[in-house]
């Protein structure tokens, strides 16, 4: 064995790709990579500088692949009403399917206030997905007049949930000046998902939706809704500090999009495809606090046969 490789350090993964940090300057980096360590972000780079500095125990590497935070469904209520109040091995089995679809579609984090923690934590534990209790102010119900008072008492926070606007009809709070008078503000698939957790498919109709509403169609930006569906979540919930960007030190939160598909070629702008373009089907891996637990489409935490049994995408 050459000294070279001798004095690499070792890492637990390697990942590869076009890195989409959402980091305070949006760095975008082409050809790059990922370094995890145990729970943890512990370098980026370019890859070649990278697979230089680190000995990896595997690498995940694809050729168009687009690495970015894990998407944060900041409002979501992963059981029916009718069922909320259900308990034990029952509400186990209600959960199940919400939780698999965000993780096959790119959610890595959800904060619900449909179901008790208790409740939950099995199906939680056994996929691996990070899960928030907290409550933070979501606009699915609430009017202008409601939000600017609510915005009087507390720190400027709040979650908007489009597709429980459009469901209800219901007052659609003003997101573009919200967040020009720097408003935190994440996204989730609300109250009325109507059973589609796929928070790719709520980032293109919330940009669409407010450059209709205003007819401007230079509002609500794609990095705009890219930050509301990552950092954005991260800041209501208050952990902006773990998740939400790809930097040193945060939690390995990622997720990896195989951008070798007919509808993402050619690409023009990265964050405008992730928006108007990916599907969550285009998610390929997923890790969540460093723990690989979808790899190739397929989640590798869980029984083939649960999962055939209660769900399929």
């Amino acid at each position: 064995m050459d000294n070279s490789r001798k004095q690499r350090a070792v890492c637990d993964l390697l990942i590869v790709g076009t890195i989409v940090t959402m980091d305070d300057n949006n760095t975008v980096i082409e050809n790059g990579a990922v370094i995890v360590s145990g729970d943890s972000i512990a370098d980026i780079g370019s890859a070649a500088d990278l697979e230089k500095k680190y000995q990896a125990k595997e690498t995940i590497d694809l050729p168009r692949g687009i690495v970015m935070p894990g998407l944060i469904n900041a409002h979501a209520q992963i059981m029916p009403p009718e069922e909320s109040m259900i308990t034990g091995e029952a509400a186990y089995r209600a959960a199940f399917p919400a939780i698999v679809q965000m993780i096959r579609t790119g959610t890595t984090s959800f904060c619900t206030m449909s179901v008790r923690t208790r409740e939950i934590a099995p199906t939680v534990e056994n996929v691996g997905i990070r899960y928030w209790p907290d409550e933070v102010l979501s606009d699915s119900t609430s009017t202008y007049a409601e939000l600017e008072e609510a915005f009087c008492t507390q720190e400027a926070k709040m979650v908007h949930c489009p597709c429980s606007s459009l469901n209800q009809a219901s007052c659609l709070a003003p997101i573009p000046e919200l967040l020009s008078r720097n408003v935190k503000v994440g996204l989730g698939t609300g109250t009325d998902s109507k059973q589609n957790y796929d928070m790719f498919a709520v980032m293109d109709i919330n940009s669409k939706l407010h450059k209709v509403h205003t007819l401007d169609p230079t509002v609500m930006t794609a990095r705009q809704t890219l930050y509301m569906a990552t950092r954005g979540g991260a800041e209501v919930l208050g952990v902006d500090h773990l998740i939400g960007t790809i930097e040193v030190g945060k939690k390995a939160d990622l997720i990896v999009l195989d951008f070798d598909q007919a509808h993402l070629t050619p690409v023009y702008d990265i964050p405008s495809h992730l928006v108007y373009a990916a599907r969550g089907s285009d998610v390929v891996h997923s890790i969540i606090n460093g723990r690989i637990v979808m790899r190739g489409r397929q989640l590798i935490s869980i029984d083939n046969v649960e999962i055939s049994s209660n769900y399929s995408l």
